[in-house]
């Protein structure tokens, strides 16, 4: 923000109280300066006054600033890493920052909070007796009870059951060390709740492509769907996976974060290709979207005309500041390098906005016809056609598509349709 007002002349003076509050690294250091020489602002510092002298001396006083500023601050950082690992060695904890259930007192002192370490406590008995996650979060939002002032949610619940803290131990980058605050839970307890943890986590491998996979949109919070597999019970003799998309908001913390949503993938898949195919396939408005798309066009050249003349400009400019000595001619190269990549309007306009979208509607029809209907398991060819060209599909609370949006087209295809 700071290069962007100095790079539009607001600025004049920049005033700072010591040159390594700017920075504590040289080149950060000599870059600011030089940027500043660029643009004809003068810093002042209040405690380490530069020098009138040229340019070369003030490099050379900066450089030396900046690099007992790196210093200090390597020493500083190394310093902190000494004491973290001493305090560790004692068993105390690194920072203020303790585990629900506990305070802290000062840099010896960590108690038990009463309160909150009997919800622990009940946390560690409600999971060995068989209650999940989300179940939990739910019982507690029933009753009010909070964790830090928030409502419990899914991750909360798994940290609890994964703090070694709670069995008097402090765990960290240095390792496992026994720690002066007094325990929770029983570290017995708490290996049982890992066996559990451990028994429960099973990787199931899926090869699906999903083809709509983080392209709809849950109606409830507005974040993007993730594929999800059920697993029904193996005994079953119908065993089959059934594929959905779900809020990812729902999944990870329930009810509490999101009412959630649940779409089977097959279906959906089915009914978003039908309405691509009708909008693709349909000739009767290729005219008008070419119309409407070359008159976008006309105009986005129009404005990039105006953005080549202010590069012009900015050309001269830098020409003219190199002949009053304001800038080196190694800073003209750079800028003139830069601005060089910009030399004509169809480098300023994407090229894909040269393309009319007649043209690209009429491949995508063609290329959907050959790809053909999606199946349980779809190509790749597929999955790489609709994570291409789709933008967000929006669904209903009743899980009705409402709205599909395309790449580089603005309007509701459906919207569309309905004009015709």
């Amino acid at each position: 923000m700071l290069k962007d007002c100095i790079r539009a002349g607001n600025i004049d003076f920049l005033y700072v109280w010591r040159l390594d509050r700017v920075s504590r690294k040289v080149t950060d250091l000599l870059s600011l300066y030089d940027y500043c020489v660029q643009y004809g602002v003068t810093i002042i510092s209040i405690a380490d006054p530069l020098g009138d002298s040229n340019d070369a001396m003030t490099k050379f006083q900066l450089s030396v600033i900046g690099s007992v500023a790196e210093l200090y601050r390597e020493l500083i950082a190394e310093n902190q890493h000494i004491a973290y690992r001493q305090k560790h060695q004692l068993g105390l904890p690194l920072t203020a920052k303790v585990p629900f259930g506990y305070r802290y007192v000062d840099a010896t002192t960590v108690t038990i909070y009463p309160e909150e370490a009997d919800v622990v406590k009940r946390i560690y008995k409600l999971y060995l007796d068989g209650i999940g996650y989300k179940k939990m979060c739910t019982i507690f939002a029933e009753e009010g009870l909070l964790f830090r002032g928030e409502q419990f949610k899914i991750h909360n619940i798994r940290g609890v059951l994964s703090q070694k803290f709670y069995t008097g131990y402090i765990e960290n980058e240095f390792g496992l060390a026994k720690g002066k605050h007094p325990a929770i839970i029983s570290k017995e307890i708490q290996l049982r709740v890992n066996e559990i943890q451990r028994s429960k986590h099973v990787v199931q491998k899926d090869f699906r492509r999903n083809i709509l996979r983080r392209k709809i949109r849950c109606p409830y919070c507005g974040k993007r769907l993730s594929p999800h597999i059920a697993y029904p019970h193996k005994a079953s003799r119908k065993y089959k996976k059934i594929y959905y998309y779900s809020c990812s908001s729902y999944t990870a913390n329930g009810r509490i974060a999101c009412e959630g949503i649940h779409l089977n993938a097959e279906k959906i898949e089915r009914e978003v290709t039908t309405v691509l195919e009708r909008f693709l396939q349909n000739r009767q408005l290729l005219e008008k979207i070419k119309n409407n798309m070359q008159q976008k066009i006309s105009f986005e050249k129009a404005k990039a005309n105006e953005d080549l003349a202010g590069i012009n400009k900015r050309k001269q400019d830098a020409l003219i500041m190199f002949e009053k000595g304001r800038i080196s001619a190694e800073q003209l190269t750079e800028e003139l390098t830069r601005l060089k990549r910009f030399t004509k309007v169809e480098e300023i306009i994407p090229s894909d906005k040269l393309i009319t979208d007649v043209v690209h509607r009429q491949e995508l029809g063609n290329r959907i016809a050959v790809l053909g209907k999606v199946q349980k398991m779809p190509t790749v060819q597929q999955y790489q056609f609709f994570q291409e060209i789709i933008d967000r599909i929006e669904v209903s609370e009743y899980k009705e598509i409402i709205g599909v949006y395309l790449k580089g087209w603005s309007q509701n295809i459906l919207d569309t349709e309905d004009k015709e």
